[in-house]
């Protein structure tokens, strides 16, 4: 652990360094964004869920599944994997939940803070993983979700990656017996798309989605959690009229 400590602490260090030119600083990983809540919940959530704007978009599209589940969103729009293990500490661990969902990867693929392999993908959550085991905190994986193409990065086929790293996710889940929810088989279209009624834009779940979403990520936390699948809210299913 003091070896994992060390190496978080130093990239810590070197983010900080890189975005503190001539007296001015960023809250490059955004940590103030939850600080706030994280003082209120803290050691009163049950599950933490860890991610970008989907996550983020689920807690605003239907903030009754987290709150009533006793669940905690965690969500950044943009945001790549390495900002989410640099969060990882007052975010998830200092949280004390019983369990991490995982649900990030999509800007790592769009390359928002520039080039990453799917290794440094890979390590970045092996290592928020990691973490969360020396802290006794069970870790869940969903995939990736299905996008043929992102409206910030048009000059981008994302799918080889998508699949590749969601191939290798399922690997490292499997070889560390970690509960792996595989929604991009589930909304996936022929052409490898995320289509509607489930996504209002490629890439981003809409309301009516999200209630799918729930139904496998429930499937899972009943069985971790040692609870019935009736015993959790699950919101209203509605599909829109038009999109």
């Amino acid at each position: 652990m003091k070896t994992i400590r060390t190496l978080l602490s130093l990239t810590l260090l070197l983010f900080a360094i890189s975005f503190s030119i001539n007296g001015q600083t960023k809250d490059w990983a955004k940590f103030s964004r939850y600080a706030e809540k994280n003082t209120t919940q803290a050691g009163k959530v049950d599950v933490v869920f860890m991610g970008d704007s989907n996550t983020e978009i689920w807690y605003r599209d239907h903030p009754a599944f987290f709150d009533n589940n006793n669940f905690a969103a965690r969500g950044i729009s943009g945001q790549t994997t390495a900002e989410m293990l640099c969060r990882f500490r007052p975010d998830v661990i200092e949280l004390a939940p019983k369990i991490v969902v995982f649900c990030g990867g999509t800007n790592d693929v769009a390359q928002n803070l520039g080039y990453i392999s799917v290794e440094n993908i890979m390590d970045n959550i092996e290592s928020m993983y990691q973490l969360a085991k020396h802290n006794k905190i069970d870790f869940i994986i969903i995939s990736i979700h299905p996008s043929a193409g992102f409206s910030w990065r048009k000059d981008m086929d994302p799918v080889p990656m998508i699949q590749e790293c969601n191939a290798r996710l399922q690997e490292f889940a499997k070889a560390n017996k970690i509960p792996f929810i595989d929604s991009y088989s589930k909304f996936a279209d022929e052409s490898y798309a995320f289509p509607k009624p489930y996504s209002y834009d490629g890439v981003h779940f809409t309301s009516y989605g999200f209630t799918f979403l729930e139904d496998m990520v429930i499937e899972v936390l009943a069985k971790e959690l040692k609870k019935k699948k009736g015993d959790f809210y699950k919101s209203p299913s509605e599909q829109p009229a038009v999109l």
